[in-house]
């Protein structure tokens, strides 16, 4: 049987989830493919780093390309949604796998509150997606400012469609910095779609680890 999660050796019967395998697998494909552009597009930083022996810290335009400050943040935005997406889609096949609930239960409205509590606290078991569902749940999956929810302040509000790119610590990354607005403060947590990517291969590529 796959093992679709690593860390906590969770195989699932390709016979009970054929068809969140395949999606499954499209995901990781497209992750990938995310991944390998961001860090074609970190690779001159660092070696520019490395032959001068410095760290970069660079916040706003100027850095990459015009096509790369277009593009980049978008390789966030499609990252933070797939690999948000690509978990849950584990919680699921997880529950269905354990013995949580049936697939004909899963189809039932009475159990709908206990599959998703389910799938949401397996993401929220998983450390490394912690900044990355934040950027999800306000950014990526839609701008706060569209749909605003008690305490979005408006810093928040504001930082919701901006995804200004800052390269420190050796990677390209979303947040880290306190945004005001109108008397509020709001600070969304930085993280790096390499970095990201290298970490949850532990659990779900690991062929992608071996080969870091």
């Amino acid at each position: 049987m796959p093992i679709i999660d690593y860390v906590t050796r969770l195989s699932v019967d390709e016979a009970l989830g054929l068809n969140e395998l395949t999606t499954l697998s499209c995901l990781s494909s497209g992750l990938s493919a995310l991944t390998q552009q961001v860090a074609l597009a970190e690779a001159p930083i660092i070696k520019h780093e490395e032959e001068n022996q410095k760290r970069v810290f660079f916040f706003g335009f100027g850095l990459l390309s015009q096509e790369q400050e277009e593009l980049v943040p978008c390789y966030f935005h499609w990252f933070g949604t797939s690999v948000c997406n690509y978990a849950r889609l584990v919680g699921f096949l997880s529950g269905l796998a354990q013995g949580e609930f049936t697939r004909e239960q899963a189809a039932d409205p009475a159990f709908h509150a206990k599959v998703k509590t389910h799938c949401s606290n397996y993401v929220d078991s998983i450390p490394e997606l912690a900044p990355i569902k934040v950027w999800r749940n306000k950014v990526f999956a839609h701008f706060a400012a569209t749909d605003p929810r008690p305490g979005d302040n408006a810093a928040l509000l504001d930082s919701s469609v901006m995804s200004p790119i800052t390269f420190m610590n050796g990677r390209l990354r979303v947040g880290g910095l306190i945004q005001g607005s109108s008397g509020a403060e709001a600070e969304l947590p930085n993280w790096s779609v390499t970095e990201s990517y290298e970490r949850l291969s532990r659990r779900y590529w690991p062929q992608d680890a071996a080969d870091a």
